[in-house]
């Protein structure tokens, strides 16, 4: 009788330890899932480590020292919710002696012509990546044309999918169509179709039309702006559409500020789409930056 109490009450012990020991596992599960980035389904970080929005967002900006580049890299270092905005550049990138840019900006030198034998340590960890690379075919000739704005955009978008990164925010133009027979709005196309198939999280493709900025609003006559639109560009003077543009264009048929496109494409980075791809034409762009 003694030795059978003594088994049950050894058995009841047992039975406390199991259930205390389910009940820790329990907690312990529970917690982690609570931290972690969620299934791919509701959240757009899923595939990265770097995902914990408490510390802040990784932002990384590709042509950073053109127009759009340039006030993209402004509005980003504005934003609180991004801590750290990578830029990689060809070369050394001067900005205000501001703490805000100091605490926020990195930079990384790069030869774009061997992204991924060279530099791919560089995009790793970022959670946002903006492109707005881009030249012209008058200034580097029709290779050096299509070398930046499809290869080395394709190359990069290349890296930070491998990376781990889940959104991607390309900057393209109106009238970009893969199949069109002008170099620039076949090569833009063609790089939005490479793109779409790297199959990031969330890619947006921003078409905005002539491209207007800020410095060449007090040099009403002054020097040539980056202009997008190329069927236009070919035949007719920059100049002339600029000055058009800033005096008659207020309601952006077909112009759009360079600051109005940043914004855009900043705020757009902080909603969450569902998967796959979208596309902003320019009226788009100037309607969701008159919402702002």
């Amino acid at each position: 009788m003694i030795f059978h109490r003594s088994l049950s009450s050894i058995s009841n012990k047992i039975d406390i330890i199991v259930l205390l020991s389910v009940t820790l596992f329990l907690q312990v599960s529970s917690s982690e899932e609570t931290h972690s980035c969620g299934d791919r389904s509701d959240n757009l970080w899923s595939e990265t480590d770097h995902c914990d929005m408490e510390r802040g967002r990784v932002a990384m900006v590709l042509g950073a020292s053109g127009e759009t580049g340039s006030q993209v890299v402004r509005t980003l270092v504005q934003r609180e919710e991004f801590v750290k905005v990578i830029l990689v550049n060809r070369r050394q990138l001067q900005f205000p002696d501001e703490r805000q840019y100091n605490e926020k900006i990195v930079q990384h030198i790069v030869d774009f012509d061997n992204l991924s034998s060279v530099h791919s340590e560089v995009f790793r960890g970022v959670d946002t990546a903006f492109c707005c690379l881009g030249t012209t075919r008058r200034i580097a000739g029709a290779e050096g044309f299509v070398k930046v704005d499809h290869d080395y955009v394709l190359a990069a978008a290349t890296l930070l999918k491998e990376a781990g990164c889940p959104e991607f925010h390309l900057l393209t133009s109106t009238g970009a169509k893969a199949s069109s027979w002008l170099l620039y709005p076949s090569t833009k196309g063609k790089v939005e179709e490479a793109v779409k198939m790297l199959a990031f999280n969330k890619l947006s493709i921003y078409r905005p039309g002539l491209l207007l900025c800020a410095r060449n609003k007090t040099r009403f006559f002054g020097n040539l702006l980056s202009f997008r639109t190329s069927m236009i560009s070919e035949i007719f003077s920059e100049e002339i559409f600029q000055t058009i543009s800033w005096a008659v264009d207020r309601a952006g048929w077909w112009s759009v500020t360079t600051v109005a496109v940043a914004r855009v494409m900043v705020d757009n980075s902080m909603t969450r789409q569902s998967s796959g791809a979208e596309i902003l034409e320019q009226t788009d762009i100037v309607t969701r930056s008159s919402e702002r």
